[in-house]
């Protein structure tokens, strides 16, 4: 069977929910956790104490008591370690992709000093080269006006 619950935050202690229940049948009980908490996929079965009949605990016990139930009201579901451990993933992961932003960063800085340094060679090569060609133009156009002065 099949009854959907509506969990609720605890008062009494962070990280625990709760859900009120109270089975009428002596039996073993489970719970099938199919859902979401805060966008996180949840898919779980928790077991939940044994229900036994009313008169193991009933004093004095009355005359033709055949009644069954649990005699303790609502279950209390702590989902305190799947939560934690949700948490704790998500955690991980996001250090995991501060750590790739953090390398990325550093990649891209160690970029821009290359191509700064390429840009600065570049800038020396070109002031190089200007200066070779206009010596160069010099001297043949010294060279020129010798021979045609002569």
């Amino acid at each position: 069977m099949t009854k959907g619950l509506q969990f609720v935050p605890s008062d009494k202690e962070a990280g625990l929910f709760e859900a009120e229940i109270f089975p009428t049948r002596i039996g073993s009980y489970s719970l099938v956790l199919d859902g979401m908490i805060q966008e996180q996929p949840i898919s779980d079965e928790v077991s939940i104490e044994d229900v036994e009949s009313k008169q193991r605990i009933s004093f004095p016990q009355s005359a033709g008591d055949s009644s069954v139930g649990s005699g303790s009201g609502a279950f209390n579901i702590n989902f305190a370690g799947q939560l934690s451990n949700i948490i704790g993933q998500t955690t991980e992961d996001v250090d995991n992709v501060k750590q790739d932003i953090n390398t990325l960063a550093t990649g891209n800085a160690d970029l821009d000093r290359g191509i700064e340094n390429v840009m600065g060679t570049f800038d020396a090569f070109y002031m190089i080269a200007v200066t070779a060609i206009g010596a160069a133009a010099g001297i043949i156009i010294g060279s020129a006006a010798l021979v045609l002065t002569r």
